[in-house]
């Protein structure tokens, strides 16, 4: 896995903040990636988003039943994520 810098800044149409948390896997042509994004306005988000060639994609995060099991042993290592992820499957 690529090891960015976080906290990091962002900017969306939402709105700025920092991402403050993110897991990623290294597949074969890209990066999964689920980042906790913290919003100026003290909102947080989770952002599943991918990397390919080191650069992020703005395109829709797809994952193989395979990739899987990686990411949730990253994701385990992550508590922010991982809590809010069991928010998401009512835990």
């Amino acid at each position: 896995m690529t090891k960015r810098t976080v906290p990091r800044p962002f900017s969306l149409p939402e709105g700025n903040g920092l991402v403050t948390e993110e897991v990623s896997t290294k597949e074969r042509n890209r990066e999964p990636a689920i980042q906790l994004l913290e919003f100026d306005d003290g909102t947080s988000s989770l952002r599943f988003c991918f990397y390919a060639d080191a650069k992020y994609q703005r395109t829709p995060l797809i994952l193989k039943e395979e990739e899987l099991a990686k990411l949730a042993k990253e994701i385990k290592k992550n508590p922010p994520i991982l809590t809010m992820l069991l928010k998401l499957v009512g835990k």
